[in-house]
Parts: structure tokens; sequence; C-alpha cells
């Protein structure tokens, strides 16, 4: 074909013209129907390569009713937990004939707007670190979209959770408190999550057996909440922080740093980020099987898609976890 020195998307029929068949023809062969030969099909494959034909992968899920692309859903650029988390899922769903997309979700829960968006593509299911709103989960449950929530336990139709046990968690973190005889604790969070309450009323069972208290911090805003937790570690006198996250809890030691406390304060995080990036500074934190978890996601979800598994059964796998040094 002539080059006219610009950029051209090769289309069906181009490729139809160059082998004297139909446009039809050619979406056949591309698609391996039944009613077009082998000696055709390999003629077609072969000029659409030579082409440079690139498939319109969203036209083509606009004349299917499904797809098989998996949306991952998550919502912050600034925890490196999710790109550890996001890019586990990819290498598991690559190791299968799905694929998967990346879907940013700027809020702390996905609405039904959000879900909308996301449905352009026609994603036959969802792995999602972010919990959907019940009225963006009936939405999906009308359209029989499988959809599994990581991280988060919600009790919402149409939605199955694998999660960390983050009350056992908290729990570790507030013995390790009491063992080492510190004096004041302060739970921090910059998430509204229940996985947050989890972990913060597992810490609160660990003190209150040896009548302990501890005073708690919630924040969206963490550059603020920074500030304000130094103010209150250097007039309360606290000397131990467990932190929602590693993320967090590492935001956190700078603003001590800055502040001349850190060697007065122990801090407490939850996701080991060390553990997946050593440049990441190691800090005590609750960690947990994170390649078992997405294995375990992935598969399941990819059963739903393919009606292995009942799409109206609810499931709820509960992973352990252990406090690391």
């Amino acid at each position: 074909m002539a080059d006219n020195g610009e950029s051209k998307f090769i289309t069906y029929q181009d490729i139809a013209d160059e082998l004297g068949i139909t446009k039809m023809a050619v979406s056949k062969a591309l698609r391996n129907c039944n009613d077009i030969s082998d000696e055709t099909k390999r003629r077609v494959k072969q000029k659409a390569d030579e082409l440079g034909y690139i498939p319109n992968i969203l036209a083509v899920n606009f004349k299917s009713r499904k797809t098989n692309t998996i949306a991952v859903v998550f919502n912050s650029f600034h925890n490196p937990y999710f790109s550890v988390a996001c890019y586990k899922v990819f290498t598991a769903i690559k190791k299968t004939s799905y694929q998967s997309q990346l879907f940013f979700c700027d809020e702390f829960l996905m609405n039904l707007n959000d879900v909308k968006s996301l449905m352009v593509n026609k994603y036959c299911g969802i792995v999602s670190f972010v919990e959907p709103t019940e009225e963006a989960a009936a939405f999906l449950r009308e359209k029989k979209i499988p959809f599994v929530l990581v991280g988060i336990n919600v009790d919402i139709d149409g939605v199955d959770c694998v999660y960390t046990d983050d009350r056992a968690g908290g729990e570790l973190v507030g013995e390790f408190f009491l063992r080492g005889g510190f004096k004041n604790a302060l739970f921090a969070s910059d998430s509204v999550s229940e996985t947050s309450d989890r972990r913060m009323r597992g810490f609160a069972e660990a003190l209150s057996r040896a009548g302990k208290s501890f005073d708690f911090m919630p924040c969206e805003d963490p550059k603020e909440m920074g500030h304000l937790a130094c103010e209150k570690i250097a007039a309360d006198g606290i000397d131990f922080v467990f932190c929602f996250s590693d993320s967090f809890g590492l935001l956190l030691l700078l603003y001590l740093e800055e502040h001349g406390l850190a060697d007065k304060v122990v801090v407490c995080g939850y996701d080991n980020l060390h553990k997946y990036y050593p440049l990441i500074r190691k800090i005590k934190s609750v960690e947990y099987d994170l390649d078992a978890i997405v294995n375990y996601s992935c598969s399941m979800l990819i059963q739903k898609i393919q009606g292995e598994i009942d799409s109206e059964e609810k499931v709820k796998k509960m992973f352990d976890v252990k406090l690391v040094d």
C-alpha cells in the first residue's frame, strides 16, 4: 500500500483489498470462525501482521456482550501498596486466557457513575481495592458482572470479599505494645474504610485486657495529620503509634524526624512494604501472604466468569497475618 507519510490505522477493508476477498471474510478469519478455511485464516493473519493491523478492542467490546478483559480498580497513586498489589493481579491474570486493565477511582467509594464509566469497555469481571456503593453493586449485579473486593469486608449483595484478619493484626500490635513496656499509645488512620475499624478494634481489645487505653486520630489529609500527630505526641508523651498502613507510618516518621521526636516514638504500620520495595525503610509492620490473596481472588473471579461457581454464591475468604520487625 502507498505510504503518504501519515500514520494510518489498518482496517478490515485494507486487508480485504490486499487479498482480493470480502471484508466479511477478513472479519471471520480474524475471529477464527468455523465457516472460513484454515488456509484463508492463515493468509489473512499473515497479511494483517504485514500491514501492522491493530485490533480495535473497544469496537469489539461494543459488538460483543462479553469480553475477556478484567478491570483492576484502585484509588491511590501515593500508597506503594497499590503498586505492589495491582502488579501482582496483572501477573496472575496474565497467566490465564484473560487480560486486565487498570481503572483509577479518586474516592474512597466507587459510585454508580464510576461503574458506568468503567463498563464502557464491557469488562467481564472486576478486581477492586475500592469498596462500591450499594447502588453501584446493584448495577453490576443486574449486568451479571462478577466483582471481588480485595482487602475490605462488606456485606453487599454481589460483592465477594477477600481480606486479611485485620482484627487479629491489630491485636498483635497491641500485644507488642504491652510486651514492650510502652506507656501511651495512639492509633492513627488516614482511611475511612471498615478495614481501619477492624485494625483499631483488635488493638483496643488487646490493650483493654491489660486495662490500657489509647488515643485515636482520624484524618483524610495525611500532611495535616502528620503535623497534628506530632503536636499530640509531644504534648501527651505518646511513645507508640499504630498506623493504619506502612504508607502513612513512613510519612509520619518523616514528620517526627522534622520535629526531633523520631527517637522517642516507635511506629508500627501494616502491609510490610519493605518486603516488596527494599529501598523503603523497614518498620515494624503486620504482614500477610499477598500472593496467596491475589491468586485466590483472581482464580475465584475467573471461575465465576466461566460459570464454574454460581454467580449468586457469596464468597468470603480471610487470610492470616503476622507481626514482623
